[in-house]
């Protein structure tokens, strides 16, 4: 309790803290208060992270470990008051996200690690000497001995360098379906190629009407109404964004899983997904909202015109976020909703998100997969609180086992009772029958609005490199972009880029 007031909810599964048991220097066991089949999906999220840490290392700052004088010591020298803050500084910055340089008595899990201190817009990486893995002939990896990350201001100074050549790779945040045609054309002239795989993450474009809205709640009610989100779904014409943005090549549906997965069947991406402006104008005129002002806009129940804003993080979420909103408020507009679309700052949005002050929130759909999907389904079903999802509100009490938040109607509890078993069974097949039973009610209860079920995703990878995965893959989120797919074994042609 001194060194974390609160821990990963993962940890507390059964509503008691997980048992950790020391067997040897190489082995320990994990037990929880109830069945936790899920719970190895789970740590493939964690491993490289923070859930592993060197003990001989942390040992000398914790007041359990430490010798009393010597811990008095290193706080005396410090900026810190508490030994707490003093071993929180020590493992701060050092795991698979972090950008502290390394220390030679901090071994890492991860290929590469921070090899100076970060300068302004640039992380140089080295190989971890200690690194764990080794080739079939015995080489340790990685092969790629130096890592040099450019973070730039936008996207458009990205893909600037990206056909300068300046970047032997661009990762699925950075890329879109979107730039094709400006990648291929500078292709044949640049030392990199476009290599073709799906995205499980970008361009997968999804809008959540809020349903905890917080300060209007005439409009809470009206995004509530089952007959709402229906007919935002089947007034957009999803072909058209294909073809504008997407030059056809999408797959256009409702948020569902990916094909071709365990969690997939075809009526999760197609019901809903057509474009029927007449039934789109039935079923808010079903809710009442039949009366419009002189501009031809619905009134809502209080008089005010129905006003829907679209408010979202631009790039963070996808490189064609606001020409997307923009398509979509112009259909939501053709029904009567007098729909907006806002492009503010990634904090600014998490920020009004969680306080339930946004109307329509937009995130790219990612958690599609089956490896992560039964493992976080927030996008799907109100389980977290930020960036986006069906209700921060309804979120927020099931983080909290009930202790805050709002209590969700009984149909969405029925939801969470599905989820709780795909994280309860041992089966695999147990996991996706109870799913499934999800998706069912979802296609025909949407609380979202999705765009595409399937779309290609460009990726940039040098000409000379090799071992990359191959053509038709998924990236994104659920494969933390290529990690999944081993990047310490690729490499460079003759040994350099």
């Amino acid at each position: 309790p001194e060194v974390a007031s609160s821990v990963w909810w993962v940890s507390r599964h059964g509503g008691e803290n997980m048992a950790v048991a020391i067997h040897d220097d190489y082995s320990f066991s994990i037990t929880f208060a109830a069945p936790f089949g899920n719970f190895p999906a789970y740590l493939t999220r964690r491993i490289q992270g923070d859930f592993l840490l060197p003990s001989h290392y942390l040992q000398q700052f914790h007041a359990d470990f430490a010798d009393e004088d010597d811990l008095a010591a290193m706080l005396e020298e410090s900026e810190y008051e508490t030994w707490v803050q003093l071993l929180s500084n020590a493992r701060s910055g050092r795991s698979v996200w972090g950008t502290r340089p390394n220390s030679p008595e901090y071994p890492m899990l991860s290929g590469w690690i921070v090899d100076q201190e970060p300068q302004q817009g640039l992380v140089l990486m080295k190989r971890n000497p200690y690194y764990w893995k080794v080739d079939t002939s015995g080489q340790q990896l990685p092969y790629v001995e130096d890592l040099r990350i450019d973070f730039v201001a936008n996207h458009e100074i990205a893909t600037q360098k990206t056909i300068q050549g300046e970047l032997d790779y661009v990762g699925p945040h950075d890329v879109s379906i979107a730039r094709y045609p400006l990648y291929k054309e500078n292709e044949p002239t640049q030392h990199y190629q476009v290599m073709d795989y799906t995205s499980c993450m970008t361009d997968r474009y999804t809008l959540y009407p809020c349903h905890t809205l917080t300060e209007d709640l005439v409009l809470r009610d009206i995004v509530q109404h089952p007959n709402f989100v229906k007919a935002l779904n089947v007034a957009i014409d999803r072909e058209e964004i294909n073809q504008n943005l997407f030059f056809g090549l999408a797959k256009m549906g409702q948020l569902s899983p990916m094909p071709n997965y365990q969690y997939y069947e075809p009526k999760y991406a197609e019901n809903w997904s057509q474009y029927d402006p007449d039934l789109a104008n039935q079923l808010l005129d079903d809710m009442g909202l039949t009366e419009r002002n002189g501009d031809g806009f619905r009134l809502r129940p209080d008089g005010d015109v129905l006003k829907f804003n679209i408010e979202h993080a631009g790039p963070r979420v996808g490189v064609a976020t606001h020409e997307f909103t923009e398509i979509v408020v112009t259909f939501w507009r053709e029904v009567g909703i007098e729909a907006s679309t806002k492009e503010i700052q990634i904090s600014l949005y998490n920020e009004r998100w969680s306080q339930g002050l946004v109307h329509c929130g937009c995130w790219h759909a990612d958690r599609c997969t089956d490896t992560l999907l039964p493992v976080e389904m927030r996008w799907f079903i109100p389980t977290n609180i930020g960036q986006g999802g069906p209700a921060p509100e309804w979120g927020r009490w099931f983080r909290s086992n009930g202790q805050d938040g709002e209590e969700p109607p009984a149909a969405i509890q029925t939801l969470y009772d599905h989820y709780n078993t795909m994280n309860t069974v041992i089966d695999d097949a147990e996991r996706v029958a109870a799913g499934k039973k999800i998706f069912d009610w979802l296609a025909d209860n949407p609380l979202a609005v999705g765009s595409v079920s399937e779309s290609p995703a460009p990726l940039i990878f040098p000409k000379t490199m090799h071992n990359l995965p191959a053509a038709g893959k998924p990236v994104g989120w659920d494969t933390y972009g290529i990690s999944t797919y081993h990047p310490e074994a690729f490499y460079y042609e003759g040994g350099v880029s």
